[in-house]
C-alpha cells in the first residue's frame, strides 16, 4: 500500500498536460495523466533502449564505464523483444519508436539504483509501469557490483561511484530521449540501491570515521584506500536534479538518536558520529529531522 501511494504521488507529480495523440487519434481535449488509473498499466506501450556511458569520477581515480537502460512510452504496437544484461522481457519492445510527451515540460524522469549483486533490469516491471504512464526510466547498472561482473572484495571506491552513476545516467538521458525533463527527477533504490538515494539525495559523510576505516580496513572489504580516494568522500556526490527519493528495503545498521524540533526552537544534542554517512536530512516546512547512524553502513 505504501509503494501505491509513493507512486500515485510522484505520478500526479507530472506537470501541465496538453493536447497529444494516443493510440492513433487526436484529442481534442488536453491529454490528463491524471486520469489514468494509477492501479493499472497507462494506454502507452513500453520501449527500451540501452547504451553504455563512460565517465571521470575525479583526479587519480580509474575512468569508469556503467550500462544504461532506458524505458520509455511507445506508440508502437508490436517490435523486437527487450534484451537485458541478463534474459529478456517481451513486454518492452527494443529500439520502439519514443511516443511524443504529453506533459508540456517534456517526459518526467525516474531513475532507479538496483541492489547488490543486481543488473539495471532488476525492477523492470516498475520502469515498464511508469513508461507506459509516459514517464522515462534510466537505471545505471553499477560495475563492480552487478550480477555479471561483481567484484570481490567490493573497492571502497563503489561507495562514491554509485551515487556518481547517478549524475551520469541523468547526463546521458538526452542520446535516448532528447524531451525528458532532467531538471528535477525522482530517484528510488532496491535495497543497496537505498544508499544509493540517500548519497545522491545529499547526506554526507563522516570524514573522521572515512580516514579511520581507510587507514585501518576496519569495516570495509578491500584493502583501504588511496588518498584520491579518500578525498573523493570530501566532494559533494549528491545531484541537484534529485528532488525526491524512493529507498526500498534499506538499512542503516542502527540508529542511535532521532532529533526532531520545531524550526522555531532547535536544539542541539551530542550524538556518537561513528557511521560513514553522518546525518540523512527530511527538511519539512517548519520542521528538521535528522537521522544519526552510529555504525558503518560498509
Amino acid at each position: 500500500m505504501r509503494t501505491a501511494i509513493i507512486l500515485a504521488w510522484a505520478l500526479g507529480c507530472t506537470g501541465t498536460a496538453k493536447d497529444g495523440v494516443i493510440g492513433g487519434s487526436d484529442l481534442s481535449e488536453p491529454v490528463d495523466p491524471l486520469s489514468w488509473a494509477v492501479d493499472e498499466p497507462g494506454p502507452f506501450g513500453v520501449g527500451y533502449q540501452s547504451i553504455t556511458q563512460t565517465y571521470a569520477p575525479g583526479a587519480g581515480v580509474e575512468v569508469r564505464t556503467i550500462r544504461l537502460d532506458v524505458w520509455y512510452p511507445t506508440e508502437d504496437e508490436s517490435g523486437i523483444t527487450a534484451t537485458y544484461a541478463v534474459g529478456t522481457d517481451v513486454n518492452a519492445m527494443e529500439n520502439a519508436v519514443v511516443a511524443a510527451p504529453v506533459h508540456t515540460q517534456g517526459f518526467p524522469v525516474h531513475v532507479h539504483s538496483h541492489g547488490y549483486r543486481g543488473f539495471g533490469a532488476t525492477s523492470a516491471f516498475l520502469s515498464r509501469y511508469l513508461a507506459s504512464h509516459g514517464w522515462v526510466t534510466i537505471s545505471p547498472g553499477h560495475t563492480q557490483n552487478t550480477i555479471i561482473d561483481h567484484v570481490d572484495p567490493l573497492p571502497i571506491g563503489h561507495f562514491f561511484h554509485r551515487p556518481m552513476d547517478v549524475t551520469a545516467a541523468i547526463d546521458a538521458l538526452s542520446e535516448v530521449v532528447p524531451e525528458a525533463d532532467t531538471s528535477a527527477v525522482v530517484l528510488s533504490g532496491h535495497s543497496f540501491g537505498s544508499y544509493t538515494t540517500w548519497a545522491a539525495g545529499g547526506a554526507t559523510y563522516d570524514l573522521g570515521n572515512v580516514a579511520q576505516m581507510c587507514a585501518t580496513g576496519e569495516g570495509i572489504e578491500d584493502d583501504g584506500c588511496t588518498t584520491e580516494e579518500e578525498a573523493m568522500f570530501a566532494t559533494d556526490l549528491s545531484d541537484p536534479r534529485v528532488v525526491a527519493t524512493i529507498p526500498m528495503a534499506g538499512k542503516i545498521r542502527r540508529v542511535s538518536v532521532v532529533l526532531c524540533c520545531s524550526s522555531a526552537a532547535q536544539r542541539t544534542e551530542s550524538v556518537s558520529r561513528t557511521s560513514l554517512i553522518r546525518w540523512v536530512r527530511l527538511t519539512l516546512p517548519g520542521w528538521n529531522w535528522r537521522v544519526a547512524a552510529t555504525k558503518p553502513l560498509l
